[in-house]
């Protein structure tokens, strides 16, 4: 349980910092993109999300129906955003290499 948690608060960590570089610093403000920032927001609540549901389930803790489906739904809602967003993504570089050619 240790390993499980302490990996958790690491990469929770790491991508709360790498969050707080790109809103903070002037150059990445102005260059990066905003699909990268939600990117790394989301994976951030995935792993909050997913720790809590972690926390829950080792000890036993009995949750309300409404708020452990609203977890859940969350949960896997972040779960299915990263393809999504990568597909878009590369929709958007397409277009910005694309129709400036034509």
């Amino acid at each position: 349980m240790f390993l499980v948690l302490s990996t958790y608060a690491l990469f929770i960590y790491i991508n709360s910092m790498i969050l707080f570089m790109l809103r903070t610093k002037f150059t990445f403000c102005k260059t990066a993109d905003t699909s990268s920032l939600l990117m790394f927001l989301n994976d951030s609540i995935y792993l909050v999300i997913n720790l809590v549901l972690y926390v829950l389930s080792v000890f036993c803790l009995v949750v309300v129906r409404a708020a452990c489906t609203f977890i859940v739904l969350l949960a896997a809602t972040t779960f299915i955003s990263p393809p999504l967003n990568l597909a878009v993504m590369s929709l958007e570089r397409y277009t910005a290499i694309c129709f400036p050619l034509r």
